[in-house]
């Protein structure tokens, strides 16, 4: 294929996928830095039915305290549930000795953008972010491919790639 192909693909992909190219990172570092966003929890209502991870049951419980919830899907954890989507308001179901309490959870804009990274959004962002995986790699491939079609540059990239390579094997030891 030739330079401008690989220009045009590179250029699309950057396009396309810039939010995700900014929130993944910034998330995923604010994270490691120990920011892990924050979400205030608080008690909405409490029923004697028997604890259950089933989505059927779970919304026709809301149905019948008339708070007016959807969710996706349910995430067992154990002796509780959370109803995703994480990235927007939602509630986690809590085990108790009488049946179950439910849970409000606001979650604030980093805990939010680290829920999306976690893949812990909607359905629809799950696949975007499939899609954005794939589109990663082709990114960094078009980008490799540029570069090396770029014969002043690739002592500067070789050297760059070395040092990253020394780095990565030290940091993994």
């Amino acid at each position: 294929m030739s330079r401008n192909l690989w220009l045009k693909i590179h250029l699309f992909l950057v396009g396309l996928f810039l939010p995700l190219l900014f929130i993944i990172p910034l998330s995923g570092t604010q994270y490691l830095l120990g920011i892990k966003g924050e979400a205030v929890k608080t008690d909405a209502f409490s029923v004697e039915t028997p604890y259950t991870t089933d989505a059927d049951v779970i919304r026709a419980l809301f149905k019948t305290q008339k708070v007016d919830f959807d969710f996706e899907y349910v995430k067992s954890r154990g002796n509780h549930s959370v109803l995703r989507p994480a990235t927007r308001d939602h509630y986690e179901v809590h085990k108790t000795d009488t049946g179950m309490t439910f849970k409000k959870v606001e979650p604030n804009w980093i805990k939010i953008l680290q829920e999306l990274h976690f893949g812990h959004g909607p359905k629809l962002m799950k696949k975007v972010q499939i899609a954005f995986g794939i589109a990663f790699f082709l990114l960094i491939l078009s980008g490799m491919i540029l570069t090396l079609s770029l014969k002043k540059r690739l002592p500067l990239f070789g050297a760059a790639f070395g040092l990253g390579l020394i780095v990565m094997v030290v940091a993994s030891l």
